[in-house]
């Protein structure tokens, strides 16, 4: 197991949208230790980071699990034709989630605020979230529901913290619960 601590500077720019190859280069000397290890496989608990995951992935030799893909192919399990997405600005601009649910012809509906749902996720890591913050989130929710969504994804890891089941008005699709099964099977 490899703690990849990241600088609260560093996590706030990539997570508006700055992508930085300092990010990068920590992600990849965690990369390199894990093969050193001979961990069996690598799990990366971040939906944004997954914007470096072809270069990671070029310097494995063990196979490392993307919670984007996972996430999409649990869409397709569970019959979803168009899902809502909260998450960073960086997961929505470079289209991380939408370029997997597009190879599955899953529709993608993006909330309107995304500046704000980036500043709650920022709450929610400084530990200063609070109930407007959780209401940012379902405003959002409810959106995406009018626009025709049937369940959201949480694109972040963070967002179960603020928000649950009981709290949307459709169902959440949970990636860090979707990776820690994924793992869980491959452990088995």
């Amino acid at each position: 197991m490899e703690n990849v601590p990241m600088p609260l500077k560093l996590e706030s720019n990539i997570i508006k949208g700055k992508v930085s190859n300092q990010v990068f280069n920590i992600l990849a000397k965690a990369v390199i230790n894990l093969n050193k290890a001979e961990a069996d496989f690598i799990v990366i608990p971040c939906n944004t980071v997954h914007v470096f995951i072809k270069g990671l992935r070029s310097l494995s030799n063990k196979p490392i699990l993307s919670i984007i893909e996972e996430c999409a192919e649990e869409c397709k399990r569970i019959n979803i034709k168009k899902v809502g997405l909260l998450a960073t600005t960086t997961t929505i601009n470079q289209n991380l989630h939408k370029k997997e649910l597009d190879k599955i012809s899953i529709n993608l509906v993006l909330p309107k605020n995304q500046s704000s749902i980036s500043r709650v996720i920022l709450n929610i890591l400084n530990n200063k979230a609070d109930e407007e913050d959780k209401k940012v989130l379902v405003d959002s929710i409810n959106d995406m529901k009018n626009n025709g969504a049937e369940a959201v994804i949480l694109g972040c890891t963070d967002l179960n913290i603020l928000i649950s089941e009981n709290d949307s008005p459709l169902p959440l699709i949970d990636t860090i619960k979707i990776l820690e099964n994924k793992a869980v099977k491959l452990l088995s």
